[in-house]
């Protein structure tokens, strides 16, 4: 089936973030779009309103069903499970179901070349930046990301070019395809952020994610590329057999794209970028901070001049880039305290953007809120390596883990082992339910100066107005 505009779609699922772009590509492209999910809140509240496109808080099988019809194509977000009232009521009327790859590739890939960036971690600022660097330095890309880069305020783009960078997600598909999304992007290019294990919920042990990693690699013809971390355990091995052209990236000198004399500034890092690839080498100043954002950008360089852009150009380019929101994003600043959020949660994450802020606030306190909610981290599984990332910290306020009773008890976190093991350490830590309470002591148990980081990847508007407030209040 090959649907053109217009047309009528309706989404479930709409309110996660990538849901949410999906609804307003297909609308920029003439469909009409609907959608309903558990709950909305923003960005992507925001995205639907600003767009017009009507949603509804909840599901009703009987509302579906009674548009089933009328709407041409339904799309079924990986939230949403088998017993799901409404796509129960969908499968029963035999409606045309999609999942998100699936109108991707029919709406926006297309017959275009695929980048694809991969990974356990840095996938969306990475495609976000090479995605910025194509379209600043001229070659109109397409692009679908699960965020919202800053730059362009929009997780998305229809372009005229050849490419399109996406967002290469291993998680699975949908509840009636558990293939990770990547898999369905056919990729000319990829990119390889991190492989760790992560996903507890869908892979086994750390071998099984590589196996995952593995595949996509094999996807990439032998006319396309592959650029990986130079970090990434076992590399060599991992991508044994690959038939593309392949190179790296990272702080060692071999690397074809090569981080030199990285250091925090006040607004942001520098960083050069040795390219042995042309025997030339560039100065990178950026606002962002952390190591870690010094290596995506690298990447994206490397795939910039991979597809053809000038040294100068897709350097300048990457200097403009302002980064993804919820991604080492300050809330609120004075000139003794700060609030900043990001979306970190696996450990190896949570180290590097700690590491980052302590590196770039040497002078003041860090105070961690976090909440354990992804499938992994309620599992006892990186307990230990959570526990390790955390005493960068000088306080840890640990939220109660979200829907603790859906892992095995013998497989669960222990919020208070972990606790305990930071107070044995060094750390003022402790577990706070209340948000009340929670807003007063990160914002009064320690003396000035601070920094206040809130790592969490679900929604935090409500938490977030709540901080900001009693922020506000104790400035003036």
């Amino acid at each position: 089936m090959r649907l053109k505009p217009p047309g009528r779609c309706y989404i479930l699922g709409i309110g996660g973030i990538a849901m949410a772009n999906l609804a307003c590509l297909l609308k920029d492209l003439g469909f009409e779009v609907a959608g309903s999910d558990k709950g909305v809140y923003p960005p992507a509240r925001d995205l639907l309103e600003e767009k017009g496109i009507p949603y509804r808080v909840g599901y009703d099988a009987g509302k579906v069903a009674s548009q089933t019809g009328k709407t041409d194509f339904f799309v079924v977000g990986n939230a949403v499970s088998y017993g799901n009232q409404e796509l129960e009521a969908l499968l029963l009327a035999n409606a045309p179901v999609f999942s998100l790859p699936e109108v991707l590739r029919m709406f926006l890939i297309q017959d275009k070349r695929a980048v694809v960036v991969a990974g356990t971690h840095g996938k969306t600022t990475t495609s976000s930046a090479i995605a910025w660097s194509l379209y600043d330095t001229g070659v109109d890309p397409s692009y679908f990301i699960g965020g919202i880069p800053r730059n362009t305020k929009q997780g998305y783009r229809i372009g005229q070019g050849p490419f399109c960078v996406l967002e290469g997600d291993e998680y699975d598909t949908a509840c009636f395809d558990k293939h990770p999304k990547a898999f369905h992007y056919a990729p000319f290019g990829l990119v390889l952020t991190h492989v760790e294990f992560d996903h507890a919920d869908i892979y086994r042990d750390l071998g099984h994610v590589r196996d995952a990693f593995r595949f996509l690699a094999g996807l990439v013809p032998p006319e396309g590329f592959l650029l990986a971390s130079s970090e990434i355990q076992g590399l060599h091995g991992l991508l044994e057999g690959f038939r593309g052209r392949m190179y790296t990236f990272g702080d060692y000198q071999n690397d074809e794209f090569s981080i030199r004399d990285f250091r925090h500034t006040g607004d942001g890092a520098y960083f050069r970028i040795v390219c042995g690839l042309l025997g030339q080498e560039v100065p990178i100043e950026t606002p962002l901070r952390g190591m870690f954002n010094a290596r995506n950008l690298t990447a994206a360089f490397g795939v910039s001049l991979l597809l053809g852009a000038e040294v100068q150009s897709a350097a300048q380019s990457l200097q403009a880039f302002h980064g993804v929101r919820r991604r080492v994003e300050i809330l609120a600043e004075t000139g003794h305290a700060s609030v900043i959020e990001d979306f970190a949660h696996h450990p190896t994450a949570v180290r590097a953007v700690l590491t980052a802020i302590r590196d770039s606030y040497p002078n003041r306190e860090l105070r961690v809120i976090f909440e354990p909610r992804s499938n992994t981290m309620r599992r006892r599984v990186l307990q230990e390596a959570l526990i390790d990332a955390l005493c960068l910290a000088d306080a840890v306020f640990l939220r109660p883990p979200d829907r603790l009773d859906t892992v095995p008890e013998d497989e669960r976190i222990d919020p208070q082992e972990v606790v305990q093991t930071l107070q044995s350490r060094g750390v003022k830590a402790c577990i706070e339910p209340d948000t009340d309470r929670l807003v007063e002591k990160t914002l009064t148990l320690l003396g000035s100066p601070f920094v206040l980081v809130l790592l969490s990847n679900a929604d935090t508007q409500a938490f977030k107005e709540r901080i900001l407030e009693a922020f506000a209040r104790e400035k003036a």
